[in-house]
């Protein structure tokens, strides 16, 4: 299974994605700071990436750029819960600024673990 990056100012957010993940096989390092974000790629290596796009230090997209430099083809999951017309306008936007997928919040289980073995390398 895959190691995944789970970025989310939320704590229950990140306890919910964290617990889905673990339950379905795959080791989960979260981080509600994404100021950490380029220690916890370098510590940790994950092969994916799940980031929430509204943080109070650095947005989601700044996180999919910062991932990008890091490692061209690291997977990047942009999560969001924000206003619906405004949301889907956003995710669409972070897809064409290099996302591999987007989740609208709130998403099932079912959601997020398809979403998950969709972009993961085999």
């Amino acid at each position: 299974m895959a190691k995944i990056l789970v970025m989310d100012d939320d704590i229950t957010t990140l306890i919910m994605i964290k617990s889905i993940l673990e339950k379905a096989g795959h080791e989960v390092i979260t981080q509600d700071n994404a100021l950490h974000l380029r220690d916890e790629l370098n510590r940790h290596h994950p092969e994916m990436v799940i980031t929430d796009l509204f943080m109070p230090d650095k947005d989601g997209v700044e996180v999919i750029n910062e991932c990008q430099a890091y490692r061209q083809d690291l997977p990047v999951v942009a999560i969001s819960g924000g206003g619906e017309m405004h949301q889907s306008q956003l995710l669409d936007i972070v897809e064409e600024l290099g996302a591999s997928r987007k989740l609208f919040k709130p998403f099932t289980q079912a959601q997020l673990l398809e979403t998950v073995e969709q972009i993961l390398p085999h």
